[in-house]
């Protein structure tokens, strides 16, 4: 892609890939009893759909209790994982529902019957008593590093506030604090709480996980510089190698340990080191140098069962919805019976009804909803009573692929034929400025989904990208309604230099690629040139024929000025083509 080098740093660096490894963190419970299940029961569990357990005989287990979480294949017995009680009921078997949520479903009390019988013998009747357990599975806490190799240095983990541990993990002597932490973390911004220039902030949740690598108990923490929505929502603290998990651990007064030495020769004086050097305090690991021992140590996670090697990105999902009327509807309805059902193929396009009034109601919703013979219709899927759906689509989701359309505009069958798509398209040059990593990013994402189903032969929607500067105000400052410093086009015209001197300035003022000043005083100087173009070509004086002239001088200069300002157009060096 022939793309400005600044267009694909931006875009490299919003999309974000980041190689390192997820490691899983068990946490350190203290439990009061066990519960074992088979694998694909311990597999529910893991997935949140099983929520509790009926057991014949008693266990030492009470609300509030821990139990550890064991998953029994034949004689082999392993532990998955811990599970906080959150309330306990007896009663008999025949007084448990068949279809009770959280659990497996029975078609009647003889199909449950059987199944306990299965497990306890033929002793258990309708009438045995059963404990009923119910239960808030505690999954290991998932962290995404990219530097596996500081593992062994790991002695704290930090939550986000929005982390669904947070609340979790809390005792009867942290819970308080805990909790209003978080209620008052929710409410700040996102760049209010990754500012570096302010202090670390966090509370200790009482709890403590265990360092896969070394066994260690690492302190569980809630602090608001960690957010909910990027990675897994949890860091591992390697206070001796980064600064800001330092910074946390030097406050709240948590363990340091180094485990990449410095080099002999490295002379920053910095109090943690991030660089590069040979593994120290890391078990069968030392004397490895840190750049091989990270894929060394992801490969020993992975056997150990607790990592794996992982590649993530910062990208979000992309919120496309809007309140308004303009915009490409978005083609579901909403069903009583089958909830949000898509609008069928053959259907397509769903249209924008035709509005008298766009002032919204205040409500928060678009002014679609008010049309109530466009938003009532029926369900494609039983027939019955449905809704459309009043947002809209933003701009983006047409400005991503309008270009494409341009290839063959009159189809009414399809968006455009293959044929003509792969002919004429992709775009040779696009020129145009800012947008870097909104529009210009999410044409790329969607040619590239065009490609993957087969619509066009081309990932690419652009090959070579010219991203144009902006004129700023004579101060240097952007061009701004607020700020007052915006240049009316109408006004330098009225001044009485004419459009052609304006047009000719913006071209004059630097390359097109680069930021450009105003200045009031340029424009004259345009103008004067302007002037005497036009007096040149326009009121010259018949030479005597007689006089001595060099031609062929005039013509050298002529055609090395044609030459010189062709190349430049070419180039859109158009400052430098009107300096010729």
């Amino acid at each position: 892609m022939d793309w400005p080098d600044k267009i694909k740093i931006a875009q490299r660096n919003w999309i974000g890939k980041s190689e390192g490894a997820e490691v899983n963190f068990l946490i350190d419970c203290k439990p009061s009893d066990s519960l074992k299940f088979t694998p694909e029961l311990a597999e529910k569990i893991k997935a949140g759909a099983k929520t509790n357990t009926i057991r014949l005989g008693a266990k030492n287990l009470a609300a509030g209790d821990v139990a550890e979480l064991m998953s029994r294949d034949g004689n082999v017995v392993e532990s998955f994982g811990y599970a906080k009680i959150t309330n306990v009921q007896k009663m008999p078997l025949k007084k448990v529902p068949n279809n009770m949520p959280g659990h497996e479903s029975y078609h009647d009390n003889g199909e449950k019957l059987a199944d306990f019988q299965k497990f306890y013998g033929n002793d258990v009747t309708l009438d045995s008593v059963v404990a009923v357990y119910d239960f808030e599975y505690i999954p290991p806490i998932t962290v995404f590093t990219t530097r596996p190799d500081t593992i062994f240095g790991a002695t704290y983990l930090v939550l986000a506030p929005e982390h669904p541990l947070a609340r979790m993990l809390v005792d009867g002597d942290t819970q308080a604090a805990v909790n209003a932490y978080i209620d008052e973390a929710v409410k700040k911004t996102e760049i209010d709480r990754t500012n570096d220039t302010k202090g670390k902030t966090g509370v200790f949740t009482g709890s403590y996980a265990v360092n896969p690598a070394n066994g260690e108990k690492m302190p569980i923490w809630v602090a608001d510089y960690v957010l909910g929505g990027y990675g897994t929502g949890a860091v591992m603290g390697v206070p001796a190698h980064d600064e800001r998990d330092f910074a946390f651990a030097e406050k709240f007064e948590l363990p340091v340990v180094e485990v990449i030495e410095r080099p002999e020769d490295d002379a920053s004086t910095e109090q943690c080191y991030h660089g590069e050097g040979i593994l120290v305090n890391s078990g069968a690991f030392d004397g490895a140098r840190s750049e091989d021992a990270r894929e060394q140590i992801v490969a020993w996670l992975e056997q150990e069962g607790v990592g794996c090697a992982k590649t993530t990105y910062k990208m979000r999902d992309w919120l496309i919805s809007r309140q308004r009327y303009w915009g490409a509807p978005i083609p579901i309805v909403h069903c009583p019976i089958d909830g949000v059902v898509a609008v069928p193929e053959h259907d397509l396009p769903v249209l924008l009804p035709d509005v008298d009034d766009f002032v919204p109601r205040g409500d928060g919703k678009s002014v679609l909803a008010a049309q109530e013979d466009w938003v009532h219709t029926t369900c494609p899927k039983c027939g019955g009573p449905a809704m459309r759906e009043t947002d809209t689509m933003d701009g983006y989701a047409c400005s991503s692929w309008y270009l494409l359309r341009y290839t063959d505009p009159h189809d009414d069958q399809c968006a455009w034929g293959t044929k003509q798509v792969n002919y004429w398209a992709p775009v040779d040059m696009y020129v145009g400025g800012d947008h870097a990593t909104a529009h210009l990013l999410y044409v790329r994402f969607w040619t590239h989904v065009f490609r993957d189903l087969g619509l066009t032969e081309f990932a690419e929607p652009v090959k070579r990208l010219v991203y144009h500067g902006l004129i700023q105000a004579e101060d240097g400052r952007k061009m701004s309604k607020s700020l007052g410093n915006v240049v009316d086009p109408l006004d330098v015209i009225d001044q009485g230099y004419g459009a052609d001197a304006l047009r000719t300035f913006e071209l004059f003022l630097g390359p097109i690629t680069e930021n450009s000043s105003w200045s009031s005083r340029g424009i004259a100087g345009v103008y004067r040139f302007l002037n005497r173009l036009w007096t040149l070509v326009q009121e010259y004086d018949e030479s005597d024929k007689s006089a001595q002239v060099n031609v062929k001088k005039l013509d050298s200069l002529t055609h090395a000025t044609i030459k010189k300002v062709t190349d430049d157009i070419y180039r859109l060096s158009f400052n430098t083509a009107i300096a010729a």
